[in-house]
């Protein structure tokens, strides 16, 4: 009996093998690929729920597929899973490190954390990898500007309409900065060019009604706050903003409700419970101001000084 292994009669089922699993690799791939398809047709009806399922799938099929890891980060950062979304970020970056976007939507998670260093880092790597992306370096520069370095977030901005004139966001960020600086009418300039672009960015009403506010035109401010509400019901700064028109104009209880309102879109809004604290001052009420006071703090303890410096005008009657 022949004990040697015959090689010519297993090579048939080696090569069977061999291309049995390059067919299942290739059919996996077009499955996920169809599922990252439907995920995504979802995802642009904004049914989280229903593409984030779908991803899940494409990443069963394909483990390695970046973009599908990119893209369930996108709708878990649309649905405020952070740390989830960042996870998914990790991954993507991991399997295609020259991934420009999942960099850009990191950096964007990261600074929503607070986490602004990484997030700079994040932009930089993404603008290293793709220079040519206008929106990376408006959200570099709105990182920039959160950190108070007004110059960089200017420049970037500046960049970033040069690439692409019609970027609203870039608009709106360097009118934001331009307003730090006290330089209204330029401010007011890119507000009126992002809404001539786009009629339905809220933002830019909100910061055409600040500029037009601190202009003293208060009917055209309360306009825009008017206006920015009815584009985004659920945008707490344009209440905040909205409340103080009113209560400059004496009308209290108004003022209040768009604080109330303000304060429950966003629990952490300083600037409301602050607002809200000194109307009610305003009214007598010092133990529900000093409760606000107190919630404004826990927010943002930089406030304290200008808490006391408000506090003392409104009860020598210099402040409404």
């Amino acid at each position: 009996m022949k004990r040697t292994i015959q090689l010519g009669s297993i090579l048939p089922i080696i090569l069977f093998f061999i291309l049995s699993a390059s067919v299942a690799r290739a059919q996996n791939a077009r499955s996920a690929v169809a599922y990252l398809d439907r995920g995504n047709a979802s995802y642009g009806k904004g049914n989280l729920e229903a593409a984030i399922a779908d991803y899940d799938t494409a990443i069963v099929f394909d483990p390695r597929y970046a973009l599908a890891f990119f893209k369930r980060g996108q709708a878990r950062q649309h649905k405020a899973d952070l740390d989830g979304a960042i996870a998914d970020y990790n991954r993507a970056i991991e399997i295609n490190p020259r991934l420009a976007a999942a960099y850009n939507n990191r950096g964007n998670a990261r600074q929503a954390q607070g986490n602004l260093a990484e997030a700079l880092a994040d932009f930089n790597r993404a603008i290293e990898i793709d220079p040519s992306d206008a929106l990376v370096y408006s959200n570099r520069g709105n990182a920039r500007k959160a950190r108070g370095d007004f110059d960089g977030a200017l420049a970037d901005y500046v960049k970033s309409i040069k690439l692409d004139p019609k970027l609203v966001e870039a608009y709106i960020g360097r009118a934001c900065v331009l307003y730090e600086r006290g330089e209204l009418a330029s401010a007011l300039v890119d507000c009126n060019k992002a809404i001539s672009i786009n009629p339905n960015q809220a933002e830019a009403y909100v910061n055409r009604g600040a500029i037009s506010r601190d202009l003293g035109e208060m009917d055209r401010a309360l306009a825009d706050f008017d206006t920015a509400i009815g584009l985004d019901p659920n945008l707490a700064i344009a209440y905040n903003n909205r409340g103080a028109i009113r209560s400059t104009r004496g009308e209290m209880d108004a003022a209040i409700a768009d604080y109330d309102r303000s304060i429950a879109i966003d629990p952490g809004l300083a600037l409301a419970y602050l607002n809200r604290g000194l109307t009610l001052l305003s009214q007598k009420k010092t133990v529900e101001a000093e409760r606000d006071f107190t919630m404004c703090l826990r927010s943002d303890s930089r406030l304290k000084e200008r808490i006391e410096i408000l506090r003392k005008r409104v009860e020598g009657g210099l402040m409404k």
